[in-house]
């Protein structure tokens, strides 16, 4: 089974690593031979401080789902086209959202 946790105010809190106990429920459910995915706002790289180094190479979505990575590696990036970059900024203009 494949099961997917986001980081930030779920399973850690105020930027601080996994707790030893999180950690290690975690390792039971991989040698239980399910797969384990974190999620994030964050950029992939400001996930790593984190997690335990053995979770570095764990899959990852970044970004809201802009960034995935496996196995250690960035694997998709997904950005907007310039038109809908543009528009996205002039509509944030318009409604003084920025």
């Amino acid at each position: 089974m494949k099961f997917v946790f986001d980081l930030d105010g779920t399973i850690c809190f105020s930027g601080k690593p996994l707790s030893t106990e999180m950690t290690r429920a975690l390792d039971h459910l991989v040698v239980r031979g399910n797969e384990i995915i974190f999620a994030s706002a964050r950029p992939i790289r400001d996930l790593l401080p984190v997690l335990p180094s053995h979770m570095h190479s764990y899959s990852m979505v970044g970004g809201n789902g802009a960034f995935v990575a496996a196995e250690g590696h960035m694997v998709s990036t997904i950005h907007f086209d310039e038109e809908t970059k543009e528009r996205i900024v002039r509509l944030i203009e318009q409604y003084e959202a920025g």
